[in-house]
């Protein structure tokens, strides 16, 4: 072949060859620019599902709260089981301005299942009877009624059997160190019974005063309302895993029901009282 026929060969093929690496440049260009349209719209959708999951995420935050505090504003709702609520009663009395109305088995209630609270219980109580004018009523079981409710719970008490359980043991060392007492001191269901008794009846002197309505008719349910506008209330529990079911209220119905239930006891032990002083 002529030498100058290969030169035109030469210089077709390097122009081809430009023409190819400039198209193929070209189509890199264009395939980046889509690329990069593709990354914005991948970062923009992206955003759009962020912005939805805040939103949403927002949303159910809000929902919980709203249900959070349409619980807290139900009129009448569950606490927990006894002594649990004890300090629910405590916080109850403590917020109290005017009145603590009780209705309730023993001056010193929880003052074996829950000392502290208990205590806590009986300082505030104590607290509102130096308050001037303050009301605080109380209608209880009369001493024999609280003995012999005492002794039919514990009648059946095995020092042996309560020193095997951690809990029982950890619930009786507690009650004992909350009276000053060695926890040797009461092997027997006779001297538990007299160290709750004894337990109960100094709240009663010290706390209230010696000041109650006492009954021996059997109380169906306790109730502590302060103020006239809200209540707690302990129901006994059926089941052997709880001695009572604990509820708040500030139903004002359901208020007024505690009231008269208290108001007709009070009736009955001072016609009672009437009636022996004739004979």
């Amino acid at each position: 072949m002529p030498q100058w026929k290969r030169l035109r060969a030469s210089a077709v093929w390097l122009h081809d060859k430009r023409v190819a690496e400039m198209l193929g440049l070209v189509l890199a260009l264009a395939a980046l620019v889509v690329g990069f349209y593709h990354v914005k719209e991948i970062n923009h959708t992206l955003d759009k599902v962020d912005h939805v999951h805040q939103e949403l995420t927002a949303q159910m935050q809000k929902n919980d709260a709203t249900v959070a505090q349409v619980r807290e504003r139900l009129s009448t709702r569950y606490l927990s089981n006894f002594p649990d609520f004890i300090p629910d009663i405590v916080k109850l009395v403590d917020g109290a301005r005017s009145s603590v109305v009780i209705f309730c088995d023993l001056p010193g209630y929880g003052v074996f299942s829950d000392p502290e609270s208990a205590g806590q219980y009986h300082d505030v109580l104590e607290q509102k009877q130096r308050q001037p004018n303050f009301r605080l009523e109380l209608t209880c079981m009369d001493d024999k009624t609280r003995r012999n409710y005492i002794e039919e719970q514990f009648s059946t008490f095995d020092w042996k059997m309560w020193q095997a359980d951690p809990a029982l043991r950890a619930r009786l060392e507690t009650f004992a160190a909350s009276r000053g007492l060695n926890v040797q001191s009461l092997q027997t269901p006779a001297s538990l019974i007299a160290a709750i008794l004894d337990a109960d009846t100094e709240t009663f002197k010290h706390t209230f005063l010696g000041k109650a309505v006492r009954t021996d008719a059997p109380m169906p349910m306790y109730f502590w309302i302060a103020d006239d506008k809200s209540a707690i209330f302990a129901v006994p529990a059926l089941t052997s895993d709880a001695i009572e079911y604990g509820f708040t209220t500030s139903d004002r119905d359901l208020i007024i029901a505690f009231k008269n239930m208290k108001r007709r006891y009070d009736e009955a032990v001072t016609r009672r009282a009437i009636t022996k002083n004739l004979k």
